[in-house]
């Protein structure tokens, strides 16, 4: 193996480590990001979409 060689296996070496640091990096950004958001509740109903939903539960409870 010539020097050449060796140092075209460093370099692409590197670059690969380089490559997951950057995606270890963004995974742990993107954890922090997550985290600080918090558990949002999801959407809340409108009120129109309670009442709707409510009188299909009122018809289901009938028979």
């Amino acid at each position: 193996m010539t020097e050449q060689d060796r140092k075209k296996d460093r370099s692409e070496k590197e670059a690969k480590a380089a490559k997951r640091q950057e995606r270890v990096a963004q995974a742990l950004r993107d954890n922090l990001r997550r985290r600080k958001q918090g558990n949002k509740p999801t959407k809340t109903k409108t009120s129109a979409v309670r009442s709707r939903s409510a009188g299909t539960q009122e018809r289901r409870q009938k028979p």
